[in-house]
């Protein structure tokens, strides 16, 4: 029992020692949470573009949301050609390291109006196992003629969420996981799985990533963001793998 006893003790210690390398994290939005108020994306790392206030394509904050608690950043296209955007622009090795190692991106937001999307994309995608054209993969939300809520993504179909019309009362969680040497990517709506798709390819894409009313501007493009986030996944540093040997070969000690 003493013995049963120590081995159990060492391996919860070692569980908490076989951690993993940090993520990096390669674009960052939060607009956080009452009683602090929103920011501009400007303001966390990203690059605007298409504000045309006079046009009504704007980027402003909204605190406390639907009195959730939650602020965003409501991204709305303007009444002509004006297309509001906001872009980090991703390095040669952030790219390199999404791609041997797989990448993360996740969003929760509020549709109000028509789409509005989050889409990264790389000009080339041979770090992906791809055939060295220019890919992009992404997701949005919209609200339909009925109320309800739509998500989209790039290369798949649409997903309605709600039957009701109740589409723009509640935030919901979006998150794109792509696998490591691969194309393939696989859509979660509020941390259900909905499936995979190796995304598009699409000429003239560069290595960035951008949200905002990315096709048709004046058609009534509305989202609340409340936080964005790109970003490699973490692969276990050597050290942690060493010590999940050990803890392995304690536990199947503990079992005899």
């Amino acid at each position: 029992m003493i013995i049963r006893n120590i081995v159990g003790g060492s391996l919860a210690a070692l569980c908490l020692l076989a951690g993993h390398a940090n993520a990096a994290i390669l674009a960052n939005y939060d607009a956080g949470t009452t009683p602090a108020t929103a920011t501009s994306p400007d303001s966390q790392g990203w690059i605007s573009a298409g504000i045309s206030t006079p046009n009504d394509a704007t980027g402003t904050a909204v605190n406390d949301d639907l009195g959730t608690g939650l602020n965003a950043w409501k991204i709305k296209d303007g009444s002509n050609s004006d297309r509001p955007r906001y872009t980090v622009n991703l390095s040669g090795s952030s790219i390199a390291d999404m791609g041997a190692n797989g990448w993360e991106l996740t969003a929760k937001g509020r549709a109000i109006g028509s789409t509005i999307n989050i889409v990264w994309g790389v000009s080339d995608d041979s770090a992906f196992g791809g055939t060295g054209v220019a890919r992009r993969w992404g997701m949005g939300m919209r609200i339909d003629g009925n109320g309800d809520l739509f998500v989209q993504w790039f290369g798949g179909a649409a997903q309605k969420i709600t039957t009701d019309g109740s589409g723009a009362s509640a935030y919901h969680d979006l998150k794109l996981v792509g696998t490591a040497g691969s194309t393939s990517a696989e859509l979660f709506i509020d941390n259900v799985s909905v499936g995979s798709n190796n995304g598009q390819a699409h000429s003239g894409t560069q290595n960035k990533i951008e949200v905002g009313s990315t096709s048709t501007s004046g058609i009534g493009n509305e989202v609340n963001w409340h936080s964005i986030r790109l970003q490699s996944i973490p692969v276990p540093e050597p050290a942690s793998l060493s010590l999940i040997g050990l803890g392995t070969g304690l536990l199947l000690l503990r079992r005899k």
